[in-house]
């Protein structure tokens, strides 16, 4: 039985449905390549090394895969008392029905993992938390813990019915959004032990960014949080006392 949250945002989305499709990708102020995304990964975050990724879970490519991105970088991550860590992401310069970001609950079955556990979490980020999503993923002698989060534009849907619709308001005003999508896995760990380095990788990850790496990341008010205490027309100074 379809409850009523989806039967409203599946409503919305009929309505939307036509001018998703209609509305093609345009060019951002910036179009990103994979060099881009692998310039996002230091060398060092906290006590975690860099190393080359290996095994990494893609989406299927007849699947909305590969052509749901214009850019993808991996990189392995090692720490000498600390879980090994895998980051991804992948960016979409505009989000459409035909080429939106494809979640990793969706990509790790099509890989032959089945999805043992799935919840929503918020990360801390200051001054504001952010939306994100954990899932444990086995398949046979491999088990992956798994913290991601998904922007679209500067909404961070935490399920697919939210970012349909997030794409959908994008369609509607003929103003596609662009898309990231960031995952953290590690694999066969204690159950929680993973999710919490998990957690504390991207809070540190997103710490050695500058603020225009950290604006894509995480969006702008996470960026840059100060810019959202000024009013229009004045200054910080002019604001303060």
């Amino acid at each position: 039985m379809i409850d009523r949250r989806h039967f409203v945002l599946g409503s919305m989305l009929v309505a939307s449905g036509a001018a998703a499709f209609a509305v093609k990708p345009g060019l951002s102020e910036k179009r990103l390549t994979a060099s881009d995304l692998d310039a996002l990964m230091p060398d060092v975050v906290g006590p975690w090394a860099a190393g080359p990724a290996e095994a990494i879970i893609l989406a299927n490519p007849d699947d909305l895969g590969e052509a749901s991105y214009d850019a993808i970088a991996a990189r392995h991550y090692r720490a000498p008392n600390a879980p090994d860590v895998t980051i991804l992401i992948a960016y979409g310069e505009a989000q459409s029905y035909a080429t939106q970001l494809h979640r990793p609950e969706f990509c790790y079955p099509a890989s032959g993992f089945a999805i043992r556990a799935q919840s929503r979490t918020f990360l801390p980020f200051d001054p504001e938390p952010l939306p994100a999503q954990t899932l444990i993923a086995s398949r046979r002698d491999r088990t992956d813990e798994i913290v991601y989060w998904a922007r679209i534009g500067d909404s961070f849907p935490q399920g697919i019915w939210d970012q349909r619709l997030a794409i959908a308001r994008g369609a509607v005003t003929s103003n596609p959004q662009d898309g990231m999508l960031v995952r953290l896995s590690t694999t066969n760990q204690s159950e929680g032990y993973g999710r919490r380095a998990l957690e504390e990788f991207a809070l540190q990850f997103v710490a050695a960014q500058d603020a225009a790496a950290r604006a894509l990341l995480i969006g702008r008010r996470r960026a840059n949080p100060a810019t959202d205490r000024v009013l229009p027309g004045k200054t910080p100074q002019q604001q303060s006392g």
